[in-house]
């Protein structure tokens, strides 16, 4: 895979998980462990779009609801309390506490890392500062879920 459209595949995923806003503010990073994510569901509320987030110990099913379709992915992601050079496939399935979601779309060599920016029981907010000359760069990607499982 070429490293554009690796590039777009990183796009459509910020895209497809929530929607890239642009924002100055600086996030305030929470930890988390995926002990606490494994079975919970969560659906996209800002923007308010038919997108949910299922989480397993090393897998998120990201499931799209369109009028004629519904389509799902599933993601390898890991915690980790930096962004790594590399997606360490390792990682996922190890239960360990962190301050970023790492994720990686299981065919493609790119990877994302979101900033846990608030969880709560109810509330699953991440946050993801795209590089500087990236087709999304400099952008903030701000996600909001609530939690139905």
């Amino acid at each position: 895979m070429n490293r554009t459209t690796n590039i777009l595949f990183l796009f459509v995923t910020c895209i497809l998980l929530g929607a890239c806003q642009s924002n100055d503010t600086q996030a305030t990073q929470m930890t988390v462990s995926n002990k606490v994510l494994n079975g919970t569901k969560w659906k996209l509320t800002e923007p308010d779009l038919d997108i949910y987030i299922t989480f397993t110990n090393s897998t998120i099913t990201k499931t799209i609801i369109y009028p004629k379709e519904t389509v799902t992915t599933e993601l390898l992601y890991y915690i980790s309390d930096s962004v790594p050079s590399t997606f360490d496939f390792s990682k996922t399935g190890i239960y360990k506490e962190g301050s970023r979601i790492i994720l990686k779309g299981k065919n493609h060599t790119e990877f994302i890392g979101y900033d846990i920016v608030k969880f709560e029981n109810d509330t699953l907010a991440l946050q993801y500062k795209a590089p500087p000359k990236t087709i999304i760069g400099g952008d903030e990607i701000n996600l909001l879920y609530t939690r139905i499982k």
